[in-house]
C-alpha cells in the first residue's frame, strides 16, 4: 500500500462521515507524525502524532516531559497555537478542523470545530474570531468562530487547481500558500468574508515562513530564497542560498532559518542558514538526519521524520544546534485483538489498552518489543511482525499483569511473517512464500516449531507443493490459506484447505481455484470461508464439502478490503480509506449485502476485531477507533433451555454429557460440537446404538483435550437431521 496520503477527494470533510447502524464511540489516535507546532517562547512543542497531539514541555530540552495528549477525529496535518487565547487549532483530515482550549495545558478540552471542503492539509490559523483553513485542492476557507462550538463558514478563495497546497504561513492579513511545482499564491484575508488572490510567485515552493516583509521559501531546485513581499502584487527575489538535498520546511528564529531537509543521504537533516543579511543568506551547518516536520522557537527545535522519534535540538547556540533528547512516538496500527476489557496491539512496541470506557480507551501497559499482530490465549499473547523481510520472531508475551507485559520466549522464524492465528497452545503463522508454520508454545519460554507446510522449494510445483500464504485461519481440524496469485507466471492463486487433525503433519485436502477475489484476508466460520477482496468486496465460499468448495456469494464494497471477521451472521470488513468499516449481512450466503457502515474511518481502515456489540478498528497511522453497532446483540444469543432438551439430553452439565438422538430408520454418524460463536470444538462418535436411538458421550473437552469454558454449545449431525444445544456450567 502507498501511504503518501495523496488522497484529494473534494468532499466536505466532516460531513463525509456517513453511517448506517454503526456509531462512533471513541479512539486512541496516536501514530506517525505529519505535523509540528510550538508556542512563541518555545517551551511547548505540539507534536502531531497520527490522529492526535502530544504536548511536550521542553523548557529543559534535554528532559522533554509529556504534559498531556489528546486524540482527534482524523490525521493531524497542521497545528497552530494562538497565544492570546491559549487555543490550539488543528486540522483533522476527514474530520475538518478542531479547536482545543489549552488554558490548562495539562488538561486540554475540545471547545469546537467544523467541516471544510476537501482535505485541510495545507495549514490552519486562528486570529481572534476567525479561523483560516487551507485545503489541499480547494483553497483558503474562512470561518467565524465567535461561538467555537458552531463555526460559521463566511468566505473562501480558490487556488490554482492544477497544484496541491501542502504547506503555508500567515503573516498579518496575508496567507502564503506553497503549491510546490505551482509556486506560491498570496491570499489577502483583510476582509475575512472575501479573501482574494493578491499575488503569485512562480518558482517551486515546498515550505514558507514569513517574517515582516520577507518570505523565506525553500525548494530542492534553489535551496532557500528570500523574497520581498512588501508588495504582494510584485514579489521579488532578494537573496539565494544553495542548499543540497531536499529542503522541505523552514522556520525562522532570530537571525537563522532552520530548514527541514528530507534527503535520505548525507544532506538530510536540519540545515542552518544565517539570514542576518537577508540579501546574502549563508549555509552555516547541517545537523544530519531526516527532518520532515519542524517547529523552532526560543532555545529549542523539534522535528519528526521517517523514524518513530521526535528529536529535540538545543538552540542555545543558534548557529550550532546539538542533540538534546529524543522522544519515542507510536507509528502504525495494522492489527489489534480484544479480549474482555483489554485490547492488544503492536505499534512501536507491545501495547495494552483498557477499553472499559469505550469513549476513552487508555494505554495501561507497554513493552518495547516491537511487532504488529497479536492473538491471546489465556495469560499469554502470541505476537509477530507483519514483515516481508526474513528472520522474524514468533514471540510469546506474558499478559498476566496487563500493566506490565513481558516477553517470555520466542521461536525465530527464518522467513517473513504475515498473519497469525492461535488455537489452544498452537500458533499458526503464514509466511508468504514459505507457506505456513505451526509453533507450539505450551512452554512459553521455549516455543518450538511443530510443522511446516506449503513452503517454496526449488523444483516444487506451484499450487501443489507450495503457495504464497497471504493470510490464514483455523476452524476445527482445518486450516485455510488465501493466496492472491502474486506472480502471473506461477499458478498459485486460490483457497487452500489443509487437514491439521495431526498438527505435526498438515495435509493439503484441496486447492480451490474458483475464487474471484484478490484475497487479502479470510475468516473461516463453520461451513463458510469469507474472503476480503483487496480490489473492493467480500466473497463467500461454501466449504461444507472440503474436497468440493463452492463459490456462493459476493458483495461489492467501496474500497480495497483489508480484513474480514465474522460473528452472528455479520461480516465486519475493514475497507481502507473510502469504505471505513463495512458490515455485511451473510445470513444468506448467496446474497450478502451491506447492512451497516461507518465511512470513512479517519485514516486507513486496516483490520477490525469485534467484541460484543463493539467494533475495534485498527486505523493505520490514525491509531484505532471503537464503534458500536445495532446489528449484533450485546451478548451471545440467549438460548434458554429446559431442564431436559428436545432430544432427551440432561441439561445443564459440568463434566459429562450424554446426548440421546432418535435415528429411526437411519444409521448413526458423527456429531459435531461447536461453541456459541460457531467455532468447532470436537467430533463425537456413538458410544451405544439400538434400533430407535443412538447415544453420544462428551466429556466437555476440545478435540485437542483441553477443557472448554462454561457456556452454550451446539451439536449437529453431519446430515443435519439431529441438532440441539446444551449448556456447560
Amino acid at each position: 500500500m502507498c501511504f503518501s496520503l495523496l488522497f484529494t477527494l473534494a468532499v466536505t470533510a466532516q460531513d463525509q462521515f456517513d453511517s448506517l447502524n454503526v456509531t462512533y464511540q471513541g479512539s486512541w489516535g496516536f501514530g506517525q507524525s505529519f505535523s509540528m507546532g510550538t508556542n512563541q517562547s518555545g517551551n511547548l512543542k505540539f507534536v502531531g502524532s497520527g490522529a492526535g497531539v502530544i504536548i511536550l514541555d521542553v523548557t529543559d530540552p534535554a528532559n522533554p516531559v509529556k504534559v498531556s495528549e489528546f486524540s482527534t477525529r482524523g490525521l493531524v496535518d497542521a497545528i497552530y497555537f494562538e497565544e492570546s487565547t491559549s487555543r490550539l487549532f488543528v486540522t483533522a483530515y476527514f474530520g475538518g478542523f478542531e479547536i482545543w482550549d489549552l488554558a490548562n495545558v495539562a488538561s486540554p478540552s475540545k471547545i469546537g470545530g467544523g467541516s471544510v471542503i476537501g482535505l485541510p492539509r495545507g495549514g490552519i490559523y486562528g486570529d481572534g474570531n476567525y479561523v483560516y483553513v487551507v485545503s489541499v485542492a480547494d483553497g483558503v476557507q474562512v470561518f467565524d468562530i465567535t461561538d467555537p462550538a458552531t463555526p460559521v463558514f463566511i468566505g473562501s478563495c480558490p487556488i490554482n487547481p492544477d497544484y496541491l497546497a501542502w504547506s503555508s504561513d500567515k503573516s498579518g492579513n496575508y496567507i502564503y500558500v506553497a503549491l510546490s511545482e505551482g509556486g506560491m499564491e498570496v491570499v489577502d484575508v483583510s476582509v475575512p468574508s472575501n479573501p482574494v488572490i493578491a499575488g503569485t510567485y512562480n518558482d517551486i515552493v515546498y515550505g514558507v515562513d514569513v517574517i515582516d516583509d520577507i518570505a523565506y521559501v525553500v525548494s530542492y531546485g534553489f535551496g532557500l530564497n528570500t523574497l520581498n513581499v512588501s508588495d504582494a502584487s510584485n514579489i521579488t527575489v532578494t537573496g539565494t542560498c544553495a542548499v543540497p538535498g531536499f529542503p522541505y520546511r523552514v522556520n525562522v528564529v532570530g537571525n537563522y532559518a532552520y530548514i527541514g531537509n528530507t534527503d535520505y543521504g548525507s544532506d538530510g537533516g536540519v540545515n542552518v542558514i544565517d539570514i542576518s543579511a537577508p540579501a546574502n543568506p549563508t549555509l552555516v551547518t547541517t545537523y544530519s538526519g531526516f527532518a520532515q516536520y519542524i517547529a523552532a522557537s526560543g532555545n529549542s527545535m523539534a522535528f519528526t521524520g521517517s523514524n518513530m522519534l521526535c528529536t529535540i535540538l538545543d538552540l542555545t547556540v543558534p548557529a550550532s544546534p546539538v542533540l538534546a533528547a529524543t522522544y519515542s512516538l507510536p507509528n502504525f496500527i495494522g492489527d489489534m485483538h480484544v479480549n474482555g476489557n483489554y485490547a492488544y496491539t503492536g505499534n512501536n512496541g507491545f501495547r495494552v489498552f483498557d477499553v472499559t470506557d469505550k469513549t476513552n480507551p487508555v494505554q495501561i501497559g507497554y513493552n518495547v518489543t516491537d511487532g504488529s499482530i497479536v492473538r491471546t490465549a489465556g495469560n499469554h499473547a502470541v505476537y509477530i511482525r507483519e514483515s516481508m523481510t526474513s528472520n522474524n520472531p514468533v514471540m510469546v508475551m506474558d499478559i498476566t499483569d496487563p500493566t506490565n507485559p513481558a516477553l517470555l520466549g520466542q521461536y525465530n522464524s527464518p522467513v517473513m511473517t504475515n498473519d497469525l492465528e492461535v488455537r489452544d497452545n498452537y500458533a499458526f503463522v503464514s509466511c508468504w512464500w514459505d507457506g505456513i508454520r505451526i509453533v507450539n508454545f505450551a512452554d512459553p519460554s521455549n516455543p518450538t516449531l511443530v510443522s511446516h507446510a506449503m513452503g517454496f522449494a526449488s523444483g516444487g510445483t506451484p499450487g501443489v507443493t507450495y503457495c504464497y500464504a497471504q493470510a490464514l485461519d483455523v476452524d476445527g481440524n482445518y486450516l485455510y490459506i488465501i493466496d492472491y496469485g502474486p506472480f502471473t507466471e506461477e499458478d498459485t492463486k486460490g483457497l487452500y484447505i489443509l487437514d491439521i487433525s495431526d498438527v505435526s503433519n498438515p495435509v493439503l485436502v484441496k486447492r480451490f481455484t474458483g475464487i474471484q477475489s484478490y484475497g487479502y484476508d479470510l475468516d473461516a466460520v463453520g461451513n463458510f470461508v469469507y474472503i476480503a477482496d483487496n480490489y473492493g468486496g467480500m466473497e463467500v465460499i461454501d466449504v461444507t464439502d472440503k474436497e468440493n468448495p463452492v463459490q456462493r456469494g459476493y458483495c461489492s464494497l467501496p474500497d480495497g478490503s483489508n480484513s474480514v471477521t465474522v460473528t452472528e451472521n455479520m461480516a465486519f470488513v475493514a475497507d481502507y480509506i473510502r469504505g471505513g468499516i463495512q458490515v455485511v449481512d451473510v445470513s444468506n450466503p448467496d446474497n450478502p449485502f451491506v447492512a451497516g457502515y461507518y465511512a470513512p474511518s479517519g485514516c486507513f481502515a486496516i483490520s477490525a476485531d469485534v467484541e460484543g456489540t463493539y467494533i475495534y478498528l485498527a486505523d493505520g497511522a490514525g491509531g484505532f477507533q471503537i464503534y458500536n453497532t445495532s446489528l449484533i446483540t450485546a451478548t451471545k444469543p440467549d438460548y434458554t433451555l429446559p431442564a431436559v432438551s428436545s432430544t432427551g439430553c440432561p441439561n445443564p452439565f459440568s463434566d459429562r454429557l450424554f446426548i440421546k438422538a432418535g435415528i429411526t430408520g437411519k444409521t448413526a454418524g458423527k456429531l459435531i460440537i461447536s461453541d456459541a460463536a460457531g467455532n468447532y470444538i470436537t467430533t463425537l462418535l456413538p458410544v451405544n446404538q439400538n434400533q430407535e436411538e443412538v447415544i453420544y458421550e462428551w466429556n466437555g473437552k476440545t478435540a485437542s483435550g483441553h477443557n472448554t469454558v462454561p457456556g452454550f454449545y451446539f451439536y449437529r449431525s453431519e446430515d443435519g437431521s439431529v441438532s440441539g444445544k446444551v449448556v456447560r456450567m
